[in-house]
């Protein structure tokens, strides 16, 4: 996919470190990053210093550091795979400007990179500042916000996201809807084939996506229909409090991701708030009937009774009721992941990464 742009860019994208972790974020950070390297671009990672803060003894020593990094997360994500063309760095004393020399554009990727671009003096690339979530888990929430002021060139994955921006900053906000990768998620299983008593959902231990309401409602479920089977992926180890007739996959591959969706009737979703929201998507992609809270981001691409059920966050009941009307009436829940299925198509990498190129030219 080469690029339809005259200029060719060389282009940093400044993550806060490696991780071992499957991450949504990350991942779509990565594909950009692919993506626009086969479009012709020089594209390079960028990682932090944070890795191994936590253990002074080796953070302070650089070469065992160095070491220890390469050991842990290895020179390039194991998880995965980028283009053999993409330069992989790790900056073990911080961004510096000698890190972006000869550079067009650095994307600080996280709330805890955008000051450290923002400081960058006397260079000539273009600022950047990629945002995929309010991220006040990771710092102060004032600190959130100062981030949206250093007049960075500010990327946003939804409309939801660009109108919290715009409390607190004049500054123009561009959105570019995240994408999913419709090679891989797409029906394999037949929609009107699948035991309408099946159902899946994410697993995260970040409050804001609502996983112990949506446990409740398995459980609940489970009492009033002794037939039905879940199946739980999350980047933790299996939850304690979770059933034993609950299926947990850890780490899921993006092979096992594929299988999951197209083995479930119905995708339950208890967000009460994120940036986006990929797995709703991917879900609906692969045919899931889609059953959500109503979060606002979730709703650009999901219409209740139209490609999707939807009900209120934080509310056990709401989210049962929903799903057990779905499993009920098998032509609604055809009709709505039929639909789903059709609508996320939207939502392609070729599209995203055009907008996106166009934001950093």
């Amino acid at each position: 996919m080469m690029c339809r742009c005259e200029k060719r860019l060389n282009i940093a994208f400044y993550l806060p470190g490696a991780t071992k972790i499957v991450s949504g974020g990350y991942k779509i950070i990565y594909t950009y990053a692919n993506i626009l390297s086969q479009r012709g671009h020089k594209v390079s990672i960028l990682y932090g210093d944070q890795n191994l803060r936590g253990i002074p003894m080796i953070y302070a020593a650089q070469n065992l550091r160095r070491l220890a990094i390469y050991v842990i997360f290895g020179t390039r994500p194991r998880w995965f795979e980028l283009e053999r063309n993409i330069e992989v760095k790790y900056l073990l004393n911080g961004l510096s400007e000698c890190d972006v020399e000869g550079k067009d554009v650095i994307i600080a990727t996280a709330v805890d990179t955008a000051t450290d671009v923002y400081s960058l003096q006397g260079i000539t690339a273009k600022k950047c500042y990629f945002i995929q979530d309010f991220e006040n888990w990771k710092v102060d929430e004032r600190y959130v916000i100062d981030t949206f002021r250093l007049g960075l060139h500010m990327i946003t994955v939804s409309e939801y996201l660009k109108g919290v921006i715009q409390k607190y900053t004049k500054d123009e906000v561009s959105v570019v809807p995240n994408a999913i990768d419709l090679e891989s998620f797409q029906i394999i299983n037949p929609i009107e084939k699948r035991d309408a008593y099946t159902i899946s959902m994410l697993y995260h231990i970040l409050p804001n996506k609502g996983s112990r309401f949506g446990i409740d409602a398995l459980k609940k479920l489970k009492k009033d229909f002794p037939q039905l089977r879940a199946a739980v992926f999350g980047t933790c180890s299996r939850p304690k409090d979770l059933p034993k007739w609950i299926k947990y996959t850890k780490k899921a591959s993006r092979d096992q991701l594929v299988y999951i969706y197209n083995h479930s009737a119905l995708f339950l979703c208890p967000v009460i708030h994120e940036g986006f929201g990929l797995t709703g998507a991917e879900s609906m992609a692969c045919g899931c009937a889609l059953v959500s809270t109503d979060y606002a981001a979730g709703k650009e691409y999901a219409i209740d009774g139209w490609n999707a059920l939807l009900c209120e966050a934080k509310n056990t009941q709401s989210l049962y009721d929903k799903a057990k009307t779905c499993m009920e009436d098998d032509d609604l829940r055809i009709r709505i992941a039929r639909q789903g299925a059709e609508d996320i198509k939207k939502l392609s990498w070729e599209r995203a990464v055009e907008m996106f190129e166009r934001e950093l030219i």
